[in-house]
């Protein structure tokens, strides 16, 4: 049964309007919703999420480097690098959405320039690579950092004012959920000047494995292989005088006993060939935090024996959003940096407690072969913490 036509010329110019006001309207909200509980629109919608991201540096050692960009089509590159000796060198990729150029035969301590071409885009930057164990080094470290807040700028500007060497990532690089539309807002945008110098590693969180079990974050950082691990979910490298190993909280959550024990094993493994003055590890939640429910007890019962067998010397985590540093703890310092862009969350104190802060900040890590330096540093570039450990 149709509706009479007086009906229709009634009320269809009034269906029409709702129809061109609200159905829109309803896409937007849809959109932010949808945005704002991490997940994105695009992955709903047909066709493949196409994402673009300039050449950034990652998995620097002292005789190697890859240089990595994604373009939205596949597409050939092809690269070209040279030392202060002025030889040139190239590689060209076949055509792929996700590059990975691996840099090799490079001197230690050297910076290299280097150049990309995408078609007919070109685009340069420079990486140094790796010193000796006799070099001395700085590094930066914070985490929870991916949501493009005014904080997480404020804090990006404070590390390329740093001028580290590398950055540790202590995990939740991309809220809410680690998609891979959100790495460009909320990754790549704030720190793009910086990676296109500055290797970055990170430790996996709890929202980078949100979705497509990571996908997004194992696509987007090119980084050492731990022997006989399924993954890059934990591993180690030297850089100077430091030995730094990233390890996996999340095998505590989600992984089987075989899995957390394989990770162990392999920790002590790594650390017993260990030769380097100083050891640093990045691990997300955090064995020690007076944030209400951050601390992982797993961690601690499993791993701070380990720290404490192998001499670790500083252990750095994330997933409280703020700062804590505690006294030694037979023999180990460690240290929560949360605060890299994500809405803090208030910090008491514990027993174990030498400072914490409710503050937007970063970590700079100077160390020597002989000393190693932590200050803390809020997004004005504010010192509100500091410690010296000596050999």
């Amino acid at each position: 049964m149709t509706a009479p036509r007086s009906f229709r010329r009634r009320w269809a110019p009034f269906l029409l309007v709702v129809a061109i006001v609200f159905v829109p309207a309803l896409a937007v909200v849809s959109t932010i919703v949808a945005d704002r509980l991490g997940y994105c629109v695009n992955n709903i919608l047909p066709g493949e999420l196409g994402l673009n991201v300039d050449p950034y540096v990652q998995n620097v050692t002292e005789t190697s480097a890859s240089v990595v960009w994604r373009s939205a089509a596949e597409k050939e590159g092809l690269v070209r690098w040279q030392g202060p000796e002025e030889q040139v060198s190239e590689m060209a990729l076949e055509p792929s959405r996700l590059q990975v150029a691996r840099l090799v035969d490079l001197e230690p301590a050297t910076q290299y320039s280097y150049t990309v071409y995408i078609g007919e885009l070109e685009f340069a930057g420079t990486l140094t690579t790796a010193p000796p164990a006799t070099t001395s080094v700085t590094i930066a470290a914070l985490g929870d950092s991916g949501t493009a807040s005014q904080a997480q700028y404020d804090v990006a500007a404070q590390l390329r004012l740093a001028s580290p060497d590398l950055v540790l990532h202590t995990g939740d690089v991309v809220y809410r959920r680690g998609a891979l539309c959100h790495y460009g807002p909320k990754y790549f945008a704030p720190y793009g000047e910086m990676i296109r110098h500055v290797p970055v590693y990170p430790a996996i969180g709890n929202h980078d494995l949100m979705a497509a079990d990571g996908r997004a974050y194992f696509e987007s950082f090119d980084l050492p292989s731990a022997s006989g691990s399924k993954s890059e979910a934990y591993y180690s490298f030297d850089y100077g005088p430091v030995h730094i190993v990233s390890l996996s909280s999340e095998v505590y959550e989600s992984g089987t006993a075989a899995d957390v024990g394989a990770q162990r094993a392999w920790l002590e493994s790594d650390l017993a060939d260990n030769d380097r003055p100083w050891t640093i590890v990045t691990i997300h939640r955090p064995p020690y935090s007076s944030t209400s429910g951050k601390t992982s007890e797993s961690v601690r019962d499993d791993l701070v024996p380990v720290f404490e067998a192998f001499e670790v010397d500083l252990v750095l985590s994330g997933h409280a959003h703020n700062y804590e540093r505690t006294n030694d703890i037979n023999g180990v310092v460690y240290i929560v940096t949360g605060g890299g862009g994500a809405d803090l969350y208030d910090v008491g104190t514990s027993e174990w407690t030498a400072h914490s802060a409710r503050e937007h900040h970063f970590v700079r890590i100077d160390v020597s072969p002989d000393a190693l330096e932590v200050v803390a540093i809020s997004r004005d570039g504010t010192i509100f913490d500091q410690i010296s450990i000596d050999r």
